[in-house]
């Protein structure tokens, strides 16, 4: 955007200024307000844009202690910098300490679309507060500049908060969100393929696991134990799926394979 503004190519900056406030403008704030700043920023004339010196947005204000006109100094920075890295390390914590929740809501038996839609709801939000926290730290910037002339260390400033934020505490917070997305894509699918393949009954089941264990009885190794074990986790596991809590219907699956394996010459 700088070097189009720079190349006096005023249609072209201004694209990338739509682009620029299409990617970064939270839901609540007027994207056409944010490209019009960013247009300034990429002209080197913040101090004579009148919206980029006006009162931040009420969406933004909490970066700064819900100040609407902070001062342009650069303690409006770093006040605006603080709150915004701590707001994007608490989410990040947060998240990290909901995941084994959200695992197992995914776990539990009979994923259906609705419980997919609720979770990626929850990590939309993280996302979107990402965004928000961004947008409030640039509007501050932007503001500070703006009221303080242009100056150059306020300039400087303002760069290496946003630096830090796009470059290390963002980051962290979006990686955390997209290992979530993943987690949910791979057991919806798995969900799906197992909607898809034909049910066994238990008798056949149970057959299976009857030859298994013929086999194991006369042929002991470790090849027909493991067959065997294997025959048995699948004979069990209807027995135990209406178990909600996942580690609780691993141990009642445990207990019976346990009790099969037991029947073996040891």
């Amino acid at each position: 955007g700088e070097a189009r503004a720079r190349a006096q190519d005023a249609a072209g900056a201004w694209w990338l200024a739509c682009a620029a406030a299409t990617l970064r403008t939270p839901a609540e704030v007027a994207q056409q307000d944010e490209a019009e700043g960013a247009l300034a920023r990429f002209s080197g004339a913040l101090p004579s844009a009148p919206k980029a010196a006006g009162p931040i947005p009420a969406p933004y204000r909490w970066v700064v202690a819900g100040q609407g006109e902070p001062q342009p100094a650069p303690a409006s920075i770093e006040l605006a910098h603080k709150n915004a890295i701590t707001h994007l390390e608490r989410l990040d914590a947060e998240l990290a300490a909901r995941s084994p929740i959200l695992r197992a809501q995914l776990d539990l038996p009979g994923l259906d679309e609705a419980r997919l839609r609720a979770v990626e709801a929850a990590l939309a939000s993280y996302e979107a507060q990402a965004t928000l926290t961004r947008a409030a730290l640039r509007r501050v910037v932007d503001h500070v500049v703006a009221r303080a002339g242009g100056d150059p260390a306020a300039v400087q400033l303002g760069a290496t908060a946003l630096a830090e934020l796009d470059d290390v505490v963002a980051p962290s917070l979006r990686r955390r969100v997209a290992e979530a997305r993943a987690l949910a894509a791979n057991l919806a699918g798995a969900s799906q393929r197992s909607a898809s393949v034909p049910q066994v009954s238990v008798e056949e089941l149970e057959r299976a696991m009857r030859a298994a264990f013929e086999r194991a009885w006369a042929q002991p190794g470790p090849e027909t134990r493991a067959a065997f074990e294997q025959a048995a986790r699948a004979r069990y596991a209807p027995d135990v799926a209406k178990i909600a809590d996942a580690q609780e219907r691993e141990a009642a699956l445990a207990h019976y394979v346990g009790h099969a394996l037991a029947q073996l010459p040891q």
